[in-house]
């Protein structure tokens, strides 16, 4: 199968293998800017969890004054 893709790519000429070479790049990119929004996103996700401890122990602490 993976033959006969070649064979047909070669016989289609330069536009044709400029434009696998295009598709594949651009898999690529992809790829890459995915994983980086995916740290992105646990970078995020971290921070709010924290956020969230923060928002606890100041609710604890007006709990303490207004006593």
């Amino acid at each position: 199968m993976e033959s006969e893709i070649v064979k047909y790519i070669i016989t289609q000429g330069i536009f044709c293998v400029l434009f696998v070479w295009l598709l594949m790049d651009t898999r690529k990119d992809s790829k890459e800017r995915e994983s980086k929004y995916q740290q992105t996103i646990d970078k995020l996700a971290s921070s709010l969890g924290t956020i969230e401890e923060i928002k606890e122990d100041i609710d604890d602490i007006k709990e303490i004054i207004l006593k």
